[in-house]
C-alpha cells in the first residue's frame, strides 16, 4: 500500500537521421538518463507510446540500444508496457513477445477483439493498474474491429461506424476496482499542437478522437505520436509528452517525459512535468546576406548539450553567390557546431510574391490538385473520378502492414 509511480515517454524514433547525419548519439544518452531517472524515483511502471523507431526497419545498431535498454529496465524490476506507432513495424514490435513476457515487459502493436485482450493487469505492490492499450490503427483495423463488436453496417455512414466503434473501446473496462486505470494510445486526441515533425493521414473521417471519449473513464491517459509536450485538459491527465529529442530545427530544444503518482491510501493522483536535457541542440539561424558573419558567430558563442550542435542557415539574399555554403560552413565550425542545412531565400519580384504558395500548410490531396492544374492547365479542376482513385491510393497505403 501507499504509492504507485508511473514515467511516461513516447516518439523516441530510434535510428532516426537528420540530413544523413545519425542521432545515435542523443538517443543513447537519453536512455542512460532515463534509466537513471526510473531508478531514482524508484519507478514501478514505463509506458511507451509508440513510435520506438523512426522506420519499419531500423538499423540493427537502434535494435542493439532498444533491447539492450529494455534488459536493463527489467534488471532493476520495472514493468514496461509498450505499443507501436505508425512509424514502427507492429511485426517488430511484436515479435519478443513471448522472450520478455517473464521480463515484467507488455508489447502491445495493435487492437484486437475481444476488447478485453488490450487491456495489460498489474499487480503493483499489491495493488492493480489496468493499463488500456491503443497502438496506432489503420483504417482496415478499426474496421474489422467494428464488424467483430457487430457494429459495422454497410447503411451506416463510416464516419458513424468508427465513432460509435471508438466509443464501444474507451467505455469498455473488465468488472474489478483497480488502483489506476490508464489509457496508452498513439492517435490524434482533441485540439492537439502539432510540431510540424508528425506524419498522419486522416482516412476515417475523424480528425482526432475527441476527449469526451476519455471523460471519467480513464484516470491518465498517456499519449504519443506529437511531438511537442502538451495537456490536453485541465486536470492535466490527458498528456503528449512529445519526443526526447529535436527532430527539426523549427522544433523547440525543450523536451519532458511526465511523471505520475497515484496514492492508493487516498486515491489522488499527482504528475510532474520533468524536463530532459539537452543533449545536442538544432539551432536554426535566420540572417541576411549584409549581417550574417556577426550573427552566426553571435549565435554560436555558447549553445546547450554535450554535444556539438547542428546548425540550418536561412539568408535572405538579392542574387545568388557561389561558395556561400562553404563560407557559412567554415564559420559553423570555428565555433564548434556543424551546418546541416543552408537555405538561402532569393529575394522575389512582386509578382513572384503574390503567386507564391507555402506547401507546408496543405495536405496530399490539396497538393495533388495543385499539380494536375498545374499539369494540366487546360483541364481546370481534379475530375471527381481521379480524386476519388487517389483517395483510394492514399487508403491502401495508409493500410499496408509495415
Amino acid at each position: 500500500m501507499g504509492q504507485i509511480k508511473l514515467i511516461h515517454t513516447s516518439d523516441w524514433h530510434l535510428g532516426k537521421r537528420l540530413y544523413r547525419k545519425e542521432r545515435e548519439p542523443e538517443h543513447e544518452l537519453f536512455l542512460k538518463w532515463l534509466e537513471e531517472q526510473l531508478l531514482s524515483e524508484k519507478a514501478d511502471v514505463l509506458l511507451l507510446a509508440g513510435d520506438v523507431f523512426d522506420s519499419p526497419t531500423p538499423p540493427h545498431n537502434s535494435l542493439k540500444l532498444y533491447y539492450d535498454f529494455l534488459k536493463r529496465v527489467s534488471d532493476i524490476g520495472v514493468h514496461a508496457v509498450i505499443i507501436s506507432g505508425n512509424h514502427d513495424s507492429q511485426g517488430l514490435i511484436n515479435a519478443p513477445q513471448s522472450l520478455l513476457k517473464d521480463k515484467n515487459i507488455t508489447l502491445c502493436s495493435r487492437i484486437s477483439f475481444p476488447l478485453e485482450n488490450n487491456i495489460v493487469k498489474l499487480d503493483i505492490k499489491g495493488e492493480q493498474v489496468w493499463i488500456k492499450c491503443m497502438p496506432y490503427f489503420r483504417n482496415y483495423e478499426l474496421i474489422k474491429l467494428a464488424q467483430e463488436l457487430e457494429l459495422f453496417c454497410d447503411d451506416i455512414p463510416r464516419e458513424e461506424v468508427f465513432k460509435s466503434t471508438l466509443e464501444k473501446f474507451f467505455s469498455f473496462w473488465p468488472e474489478g476496482k483497480p488502483a489506476a486505470k490508464i489509457l496508452l494510445s498513439h492517435h490524434v486526441f482533441g485540439n492537439y499542437n502539432a510540431t510540424g515533425s508528425e506524419h498522419f493521414i486522416g482516412l476515417t473521417g475523424i480528425e482526432s478522437i475527441p476527449l469526451d471519449m476519455l471523460k471519467n473513464r480513464v484516470d491518465y491517459a498517456a499519449l504519443g505520436h506529437i511531438h511537442q509536450f502538451q495537456s490536453l485538459c485541465e486536470q492535466r491527465n490527458v498528456v503528449y509528452t512529445g519526443s526526447p529529442i529535436q527532430m527539426r530545427f523549427s522544433e523547440s530544444k525543450n523536451k519532458f517525459i511526465n511523471k505520475i503518482v497515484f496514492d492508493t491510501r487516498t486515491g489522488d493522483m499527482h504528475t510532474d512535468k520533468t524536463q530532459i536535457p539537452i543533449f545536442r541542440e538544432l539551432i536554426q539561424i535566420k540572417t541576411d546576406s549584409s549581417s550574417y558573419i556577426e550573427k552566426i558567430r553571435n549565435r554560436l558563442e555558447s549553445f546547450d548539450g554535450e554535444l556539438s550542435p547542428f546548425v540550418e542557415v536561412q539568408m535572405d539574399m538579392l542574387e545568388a553567390k557561389t561558395g556561400m555554403v562553404d563560407v557559412i560552413k567554415d564559420l559553423c565550425e570555428a565555433q564548434g557546431a556543424s551546418l546541416l542545412s543552408f537555405i538561402p531565400n532569393i529575394q522575389a519580384t512582386n509578382y513572384e510574391q503574390e503567386q507564391s504558395i507555402d506547401i507546408a500548410k496543405l495536405d496530399i490531396l490539396q497538393l495533388f490538385k495543385l499539380f494536375y492544374e498545374e499539369k494540366f492547365p487546360e483541364q481546370g479542376q481534379l475530375p471527381p473520378y481521379l480524386e476519388t482513385h487517389f483517395k483510394t491510393l492514399l487508403e491502401e497505403a495508409s493500410n499496408e502492414d509495415s
